[in-house]
């Protein structure tokens, strides 16, 4: 596997996600949207994700990276865990806000 030396150069041309094979990266700060990552290693990295464009196929994110999430994933993540008990009670920033007469809202930051 073959270690990065420089920050990903961009979005692939008319939508398309960009590939990125086999590669490590180490204790770098990046975007996945717009990236189909295959194979790839990430260790004490950076990752933000700013929408749902892009994919890992057989990636290994080690414990130490941080991933940030933008408003459009974090909806969906609200989303999915609106039926999440656990979500609800214990990760505020990735549950819907409850309301007192037992609605949920999903709004904008």
């Amino acid at each position: 596997m073959k270690q990065t030396t420089g920050l990903l150069s961009g979005l692939g041309t008319l939508g398309q996600l960009q590939e990125v094979n086999g590669l490590w990266f180490n204790n770098k700060n990046f975007s996945l949207d717009g990236y189909r990552f295959i194979g790839c290693r990430f260790d004490s990295c950076t990752i933000h994700i700013a929408t749902t464009n892009f994919e890992l196929i057989d990636c290994h994110i080690d414990q130490n990276t941080i991933i940030t999430y933008g408003l459009s994933p974090l909806k969906v993540i609200k989303l999915y865990n609106s039926r999440n008990e656990y979500a609800l009670s214990h990760l505020d920033v990735f549950a819907p806000e409850r309301n007192p007469n037992g609605t949920i809202s999903i709004r904008g930051l």
